[in-house]
C-alpha cells in the first residue's frame, strides 16, 4: 500500500534509519515490480518515482550515447538501470542508464553484478530533472565510475572522475571526440524530431569525428 501511494503522487520519499539489510530487502523485492528509483546513503534510504519527462529524456540520451558508441565502434555493455550496492560503504544507488566499456566483454556473460567483485559501470547516465536530496554524484565517485553524463534540463554535463571528485569536461573520455556541447545540441534536436531524423543527425555528427 505505501508503495502504491508514493507511485500515485510522482515525488521523492525520504526514509530515515533504514539498515542495510533492510535496504537490500526493500530493493530485492521490489526493483522488478516498480519504476521507483533507490538511492541509499549510510542509513538514509531515497525512493524516487521517475516522470514521463524524465523517462522521455532518459530514453533519448541512452539513444544517443548508443548511437554515437556504435559509429565511434566503441564496444559497450548496456546495463541498465542496474542495483549497485556495496555494503562496506554503505551505499547503493539505480542509474538512469549504464554502461560497460573496458569490461564490457567479461560483463556480457553476467546475470548479476556483485561490486565486491565486479568493476562498476564506466559511464552512468544522470537525468537531474527532479533533483536527488542526496549527493549521488558522491555515492558515483565513491564506487569508482569514471565518467557521468548528467543533463539538468537545459545542458549536458560530462564528468569525469579525477583524484575521487568529479571534474567538468567537454569531451567524453569513454566516447573520444564527443563534445558536451554537440551531445546538449542533438538532445534538444531528439525532444523535437522524429526518431530517423534525430539518428540522421548523430549520424552526421560521429562521421565528423571520423573524418577529422
Amino acid at each position: 500500500m505505501f508503495m502504491n501511494t508514493v507511485l500515485e503522487r510522482d515525488q521523492s520519499v525520504m526514509l530515515h534509519n533504514i539498515s542495510w539489510s533492510s535496504y537490500e530487502q526493500i530493493t530485492d523485492a521490489l526493483q522488478d515490480e516498480t519504476p521507483a528509483h533507490f538511492t541509499y546513503d549510510d542509513g538514509r534510504l531515497e525512493i524516487m518515482v521517475l516522470s514521463l519527462k524524465h523517462e522521455s529524456l532518459k530514453k533519448l540520451l541512452a539513444m544517443l550515447f548508443e548511437r554515437l558508441a556504435d559509429n565511434l565502434r566503441v564496444e559497450i555493455f548496456a546495463a541498465g538501470s542496474t542495483t549497485f550496492r556495496r555494503k562496506d560503504l554503505a551505499r547503493g544507488f539505480e542509474p538512469d542508464e549504464s554502461y560497460y566499456a573496458e569490461h564490457a566483454e567479461m560483463m556480457r556473460s553476467r546475470d548479476t553484478v556483485d561490486l565486491n567483485f565486479d568493476p562498476p559501470p564506466d559511464v552512468t547516465i544522470e537525468v537531474d530533472v527532479h533533483h536527488s536530496s542526496i549527493d549521488r554524484l558522491s555515492i558515483f565517485a565513491s564506487m569508482g565510475i569514471k565518467e557521468v553524463w548528467r543533463y539538468d534540463g537545459g545542458v549536458v554535463e560530462i564528468l569525469i572522475l579525477l583524484d575521487g571528485s568529479y571534474a567538468l569536461s567537454t569531451q567524453s573520455r569513454v566516447l573520444p571526440g564527443v563534445e558536451a556541447a554537440v551531445v546538449t545540441e542533438l538532445l534538444e534536436i531528439g525532444q523535437s524530431s522524429k526518431r530517423t531524423d534525430f539518428l540522421q543527425r548523430i549520424d552526421g555528427y560521429t562521421g565528423s569525428i571520423v573524418r577529422a
